[in-house]
């Protein structure tokens, strides 16, 4: 549940930040919106994934 609410946190934020550079740049608000969403949930995701590997390796070591 921690990674899924880690991954939406990343979402809404990259949402916003991609709102917002469509606002000042003069592009469509919603084209970036969406794309910040997609590149916070992924960036996020594989963040939570690549630390949940090092955790586990802890474990194993």
């Amino acid at each position: 549940m921690f990674i899924l609410s880690t991954v939406i946190a990343g979402a809404t934020l990259g949402g916003t930040i991609g709102g917002a550079i469509a606002t000042i740049t003069g592009t469509s608000v919603a084209t970036g919106t969406a794309v910040g969403t997609l590149i916070g949930a992924g960036t996020t995701a594989a963040a939570c994934t690549v630390q949940g590997t090092e955790a586990a390796a802890r474990q194993l070591a």
